[in-house]
């Protein structure tokens, strides 16, 4: 197992090889296309400022943002 280096907190990412040797490749593949396809429903959170500055600058709401078009 790994770690996310996305997250904060330390969360345990399950190796690929170990996913593919316990349930094979076909179910591991039919599953990471279906995650990448799911389409996502996130909230914004209340703070805008928690986004960070990229991400702000990315939407369009921060300084020097052309937003996402």
């Amino acid at each position: 197992m790994t770690h996310s280096p996305v997250l904060s907190a330390p969360v345990p990412v399950p190796d690929l090889h170990d996913l593919i040797a316990q349930h094979g490749p076909w179910r591991v593949l039919r599953a990471t296309l279906a995650a990448i396809l799911r389409p996502r429903r996130q909230r914004l959170p209340d703070d805008l400022s928690l986004l960070g500055p990229h991400i702000l600058r990315d939407l369009g709401l921060g300084p020097g943002g052309h937003g996402p078009f």
